[in-house]
Order: C-alpha cells, then sequence, then structure tokens
C-alpha cells in the first residue's frame, strides 16, 4: 500500500470547498469528506484504477457521491494528491425544513378550498327582492311636506259688521212763544219735525266670541332666517362685505417685505450696507432720499426704518430743495426690489434705480 501525501495547494483547494459546503449542509459536507477519505485509501492500494490525466504522468479520479476530482501521480512509494478539482454545478443540497416543499401545494389546496367555499355560499345566498322606485323622473317636481304646517284649507275671514248711523246730537222741541220769532214767510212753512225713534233697550253686553284662529300662508322654505334679503351666495372678485374696506394697493405676494410709501408710490426694499447706514446716523443724518421712475421728486425716508427693515411712510421733496444737502443718497445703502404706483408695478430690480 502506497504512502498518501497531499500538496499545499490540493489541501487548501479542499479545505476552502469543504468550508462552503459545511455552511451549507454539516451532515452532508462530512459524508464527502468520508468519502474523500476512502477513495484515496483505495487509490493507495490500487494506484491504477484512476483515468490517465491531461497533464502527463498524472491521474484522474472522480470520488462518488461527490463533486470531487482527484488528480494525482506515483512516484517511488507514494501517492502524491496533486489538485482537486470540483464541478462547477451547485448540486449541494441545503438544510431545508421539510415544510417548504409542501408551502406550494399547501397554498394552491388553500386557495381552492376558499374559491369553492365563496361559490357555495353565492348558491345558497337569498336572493334580495328589488322593489318598484318610489321617486319622480329625473327633473320632475316633487311634493315637500314642511314641519309644522297645518293642512287645513284656508277659511275667509267674517264679514265686519256695519257702522251705526251717525244721529244728530241736537234736538228740535216745539214752543208757543219764542224770543226770536222767524219771518212770516219763513213761518209759514211748516217745518217737518221727525218723530221720535222708540226706545230699544239692548241687552247687557255679552262678552265678545273668541276670534278665529288667523290662517297662516304656507310660506316657501328658502334656507335663510326669517326676514332675511335675498343676496348672492358667492362674493364678487375683489370686493369686501363690511364698510371698513379700504382700496389699497398693497401687494400680497409682498405683504412681509419692508416697503416705503409716499404719494401713492409703493416702493419694497432690501438693507445693502447697514455699516454706512449707522455712520450716517453718527454723522447727525436722519433721512435718505430715493429716486422714483416716471417723477424729478425724491422719495425722503427716516434712516431709522431703514435701518431697523421696517416699513413706513416717507415725503416727496423736488430735487432742488436745499434739504437735500444734509440728506444721504439711498442708492448706496438700500436696494429697491420693485416699485409700484398705485397698485401697478413701474419698476423692477434688484437694485438701485438710476
Amino acid at each position: 500500500m502506497l504512502r498518501r501525501e497531499w500538496t499545499a495547494p490540493a489541501a487548501k483547494r479542499f479545505e476552502h470547498a469543504q468550508d462552503h459546503y459545511h455552511a451549507l449542509n454539516p451532515v452532508a459536507a462530512a459524508a464527502m469528506a468520508r468519502q474523500v477519505l476512502q477513495a484515496t485509501r483505495r487509490l493507495g492500494e490500487q494506484p491504477g484504477l484512476g483515468r490517465p490525466g491531461r497533464v502527463a504522468g498524472t491521474r484522474e479520479w472522480r470520488v462518488a457521491r461527490t463533486p470531487y476530482l482527484l488528480v494525482y501521480r506515483v512516484r517511488d512509494d507514494a501517492l502524491q494528491v496533486l489538485h482537486v478539482e470540483v464541478d462547477a454545478r451547485d448540486w449541494m443540497p441545503r438544510t431545508e425544513p421539510w415544510i417548504e416543499p409542501l408551502e406550494p401545494w399547501l397554498a394552491a389546496l388553500a386557495s381552492a378550498l376558499l374559491h369553492v367555499l365563496m361559490v357555495f355560499a353565492l348558491l345558497h345566498a337569498s336572493t334580495p327582492t328589488m322593489s318598484t322606485p318610489q321617486g319622480a323622473v329625473a327633473g320632475g317636481r316633487m311634493k315637500v311636506d314642511f314641519l309644522g304646517e297645518t293642512s287645513e284649507p284656508e277659511q275667509p275671514a267674517p264679514p265686519s259688521p256695519p257702522p251705526p248711523s251717525a244721529t244728530s246730537p241736537v234736538r228740535s222741541t216745539v214752543v208757543k212763544d219764542a224770543k226770536d220769532p222767524l219771518p212770516p214767510d219763513v213761518a209759514a212753512t211748516p217745518r217737518r219735525v221727525p218723530a221720535p225713534r222708540p226706545v230699544v233697550q239692548r241687552p247687557s253686553q255679552s262678552p265678545s266670541p273668541t276670534p278665529a284662529p288667523v290662517q297662516r300662508r304656507p310660506e316657501t322654505w328658502t334656507g335663510r332666517p326669517p326676514g332675511m334679503l335675498d343676496e348672492d351666495v358667492a362674493e364678487d372678485d375683489g370686493l369686501a362685505d363690511s364698510a371698513a374696506f379700504e382700496p389699497g394697493y398693497r401687494n400680497d405676494r409682498r405683504s412681509a417685505e419692508p416697503s416705503l410709501d409716499v404719494g401713492g408710490y409703493q416702493v419694497y426694499y432690501d438693507l445693502r450696507s447697514e455699516t454706512q447706514l449707522r455712520a450716517w446716523k453718527e454723522q447727525g443724518m436722519k433721512e435718505i432720499a430715493i429716486l422714483l421712475p416716471g417723477t424729478q421728486n425724491r422719495m425722503v425716508c427716516p434712516l431709522e426704518i431703514a435701518l431697523r427693515r421696517g416699513s413706513g411712510k416717507c415725503r416727496l421733496l423736488p430735487p432742488d430743495s436745499p434739504e437735500l444737502q444734509s440728506i444721504g443718497d439711498a442708492r448706496e445703502v438700500i436696494n429697491m426690489m420693485e416699485v409700484y404706483r398705485r397698485g401697478e408695478p413701474v419698476w423692477r430690480g434688484p437694485g438701485p434705480y438710476r
């Protein structure tokens, strides 16, 4: 029996392959190691079992039930394993739970049972009875009874009694000798004296009967409180619903930015040089002048407003005003972003208007 020897490359290749298969299936990896050990023993006893190798002087032997191909040679009294080839096909069985191969079949069986149960439920379910539609056709009229309205027909109001005839408060009495007799022509004319009316005694006044309840007309429901006038539901664009509305020219998009106003002009600005502004303030300067598009006048604003990046009112000065000698030029300290005149944009920056 020949002595068995492993070269360093062959041993390293075999060890690396065994580590890989041991991570997949430790039991199968141990069985393959035993097969390789038995194969080397058999080759040590019968070295001529292997087939001739692809390199002269070598022979090859494939180990049964393993991916290994042993390349060896016989030298003196030793069997040298030169190289171990591993089959590239991934035939190694994994250690999987016994339930995993059955999972597809179990899923198909459960799905089939669920569908059969659904069909069975549909076949034995009671058929719903459909009633005829009770509503009117689309666009037709519909009668609506409002809560609190009476359904009694309107009754005519009782006629009012005729007013009593007016009687004269003056009574005439016949006398024989009158203090102021009438003239003969008037006295000759007999005067008709109305016969006294018989006095009719009226029975004691009985309490007046309770008046019949006044029939109230059914009101048409409009969705508004009683007495409220009709008005449009939607407001006109740009109009306010209160008397406190003032037609301004502020731009909502820049309502949060600092601005300066005067004479219909509105200037949105950004501070350019705070250091220069503070230097002017230390020198005693209190205002800055801004050039405006469309006018020769200067827009004079307080220096303090620009220093704190605020908004405020300004004043206009003519270009030849002597006050401009002590007023700073705003083009050196602020950047004008946009200029509006009565709500319409007239200039856009950024930068100083020149």
